[in-house]
């Protein structure tokens, strides 16, 4: 099956080359791009920005300019051509597999870079046929191209289908896509320009000079794929050291947040263990008190139940009248004066022992609960 339109280089004529295979198809000619590059010429003299006899999109040997590329692009297919050093397509600089296509210039050789389906070739018409470029070379490929000089120009736009489109898009074939070579079709070349356009056997000159152009991009090639191996073993090689740095801050952490855990741990424990002791002995004094306490008590009311006994047989202690006493001694009368009305009124009830204690039992508990609620009072 005939996939990617391919043509080799004649004369100086890359840039049709290069144009020709980004659109595959054969849609330029010298002479075409010849004509744009005379009325761009025309324009510039007109608006006093070229000499009179001065032209600058075009030279003797068939290169044709950066001007001409663009506005050949722009009228036949509507396509826009952005350098991609360009701010506004920053996006495609960082990740240039989002574009279908792109044109390429150093040293006045052009050649393209092309996206068909989900696989990617560098078109260069110096070189025996498409070059495929893999998705995650393809930014360090351009990466290299800016650091030899290249200019690098993203081609946006809708581009035409082309059997090679079809081809590596089709689902049906995906899987002969990685087992079957690339298959080229081989554009004939035309005579759109006589005075620029040479056969290289009619011409040794011209021979010997695309056989030196061709080694100079042999020697490119060598030299590209040896700095993307470079690039790939330094890439891995810092990204080992990364992951080692990693690990080593990973663990420096760890340590740390185990030393302050074992740190915190140990002084909480010595906390709520001083809590502890601290709560210990304050139930301690507590009891002492209570104890020391209970202890009075039970001597003071041992000492108020031994005042009672001695109390008369109505469970009260009456004390003996001094002046009747006195004067019972000065008259020797054995008779006792009769007590007054007052007296006899003034005297209180009897109490039972029952009431004596609950009396007691009483004021026993009353002073418990003040001990209870105020330990300190009694400790002091």
């Amino acid at each position: 099956m005939d996939n990617i339109l391919f043509e080799k280089q004649e004369a100086r004529l890359c840039a049709q080359h290069a144009l020709n295979m980004l659109l595959q198809g054969a849609y330029f000619t010298a002479g075409d791009l010849a004509d744009i590059a005379l009325e761009l010429d025309n324009a510039e003299r007109a608006a006093g920005m070229l000499d009179i006899d001065v032209g600058h999109n075009v030279d003797d040997t068939g290169f044709f300019s950066v001007q001409v590329i663009s506005a050949a692009l722009n009228r036949a297919m509507n396509l826009t051509m952005t350098s991609l050093t360009h701010p506004d397509v920053f996006t495609y600089r960082e990740n240039p597999t989002l574009a279908r296509g792109y044109i390429c210039n150093l040293n006045q050789h052009w050649f393209a870079v092309r996206r068909f389906g989900a696989r990617w070739f560098e078109l260069n018409s110096i070189k025996s046929g498409p070059v495929p470029i893999t998705d995650s070379h393809l930014n360090e490929f351009f990466a290299q191209l800016l650091q030899e000089g290249y200019s690098i120009f993203l081609v946006d736009g809708d581009f035409p289908d082309s059997p090679a489109d079809r081809y590596f898009s089709s689902a049906a074939e995906a899987g002969e896509i990685l087992r079957q070579p690339v298959n080229v079709i081989s554009a004939p070349q035309g005579r759109g320009a006589d005075a620029m356009v040479l056969d290289e056997e009619e011409d040794p000159e011209l021979r010997a000079a695309l056989e030196a152009s061709r080694a100079q991009f042999d020697d490119e090639d060598v030299s590209l794929a040896r700095a993307l191996e470079a690039s790939r073993l330094n890439a891995a090689a810092q990204t080992e050291a990364e992951d080692r740095a990693l690990q080593e801050a990973l663990r420096a952490s760890q340590d740390a947040f185990s030393a302050d855990y074992e740190h915190d741990l140990r002084e909480a424990i010595k906390q709520s263990i001083h809590e502890t002791t601290e709560e210990e002995d304050l139930r301690l004094a507590m009891e002492m008190s209570i104890k020391d306490a209970t202890q009075r008590f039970e001597q003071d009311t041992a000492t108020l139940l031994a005042s009672t006994s001695q109390a008369g047989p109505s469970g009260i202690s009456y004390p003996r009248n001094p002046v009747l006493h006195s004067s019972d001694s000065a008259s020797g009368s054995s008779k006792a004066s009769a007590p007054s009305p007052s007296s006899a009124n003034a005297r209180p009830m009897p109490a039972t022992a029952d009431d004596n204690a609950e009396r007691l039992r009483r004021q026993r508990a009353a002073f418990l609960d003040r001990l209870k609620n105020n330990p300190s009072a009694e400790q002091k």
